[in-house]
């Protein structure tokens, strides 16, 4: 009686054929991960000190309740900015363009800073955070909502600086 079957040299080359495919298959979907992870990463990386905020003209005014700030633009593409004011009593996020609590200093709608350029803006409806204490901004650039890129802990009374 004849055996018939698959011979020794057959069954390597279809194994090996297998594992093949699998390997081809998982490079696949672990490089369209590692790709997409780089590409949001790499939006993100080293925006410090490009989108900035300058101390010398950020204060409140206690007495109408609004926040006046400066944000700059170095050499950096973004979609928008976020603002983040914290008082001791709670804490207000804004949109830059498009939040109706922030106007620019000459009472325009608000507009993102051009590149190596920057704005000063008024943020109103203030008064339930109680002291303001600190405002952080953070850009989001290709959909991705980055780090917070600068912030300012001490916040002047513009009344005191005259």
């Amino acid at each position: 009686m004849q055996k018939k079957g698959l011979s020794a040299v057959v069954s390597s080359v279809i194994l090996i054929a297998l594992v093949l495919f699998i390997t081809a298959i998982v490079w696949l979907v672990v490089s369209k991960i590692v790709n997409q992870e780089t590409k949001s990463a790499q939006s993100c990386f080293d925006i410090q000190d490009k989108l900035y905020l300058d101390n010398a003209n950020t204060c409140y005014n206690s007495t109408n309740n609004k926040l006046r700030f400066y944000i700059g633009i170095k050499d950096l593409d973004i979609e928008k900015i976020l603002v983040s004011i914290k008082g001791n009593s709670a804490s207000k996020s804004f949109e830059i363009p498009g939040d109706t609590h922030l106007k620019l200093y000459n009472n325009s709608n608000t507009v993102l800073p051009e590149k190596n350029g920057g704005l000063l803006y008024i943020a109103s409806g203030l008064t339930e955070l109680g002291k303001i204490t600190t405002i952080e901004i953070a850009p989001v650039i290709d959909e991705e909502l980055c780090q917070i890129s600068d912030s300012i802990n001490q916040i002047d009374n513009c009344l005191s600086l005259g």
